[in-house]
């Protein structure tokens, strides 16, 4: 018996590619976002804010303000 329908190879690697491509954009839009947050953080640290204006501010939470916090501070400490 006979498939009605045939594997199309090419077709399918295209769909993988293109679902593959559009995550890589949604992950990288996501890193930026992070980034450009923490960048934020740091710079409103460095002029006195404290971490409950800043996350008023930002409209993020004080967990995200104390994770830049201890970031910066792991990093300092090495």
């Amino acid at each position: 018996m006979y498939s009605l329908t045939r594997y199309n190879q090419k077709g399918h690697m295209k769909v993988i590619r293109d679902e593959a491509l559009e995550d890589g954009i949604a992950i990288g839009e996501e890193c930026g976002k992070e980034k450009q947050l923490t960048l934020i953080i740091e710079n409103m640290l460095s002029l006195g804010k404290s971490p409950e204006e800043i996350a008023e501010s930002c409209n993020c939470s004080i967990d995200e303000v104390t994770a830049v916090i201890n970031k910066n501070k792991e990093l300092i400490n090495q």
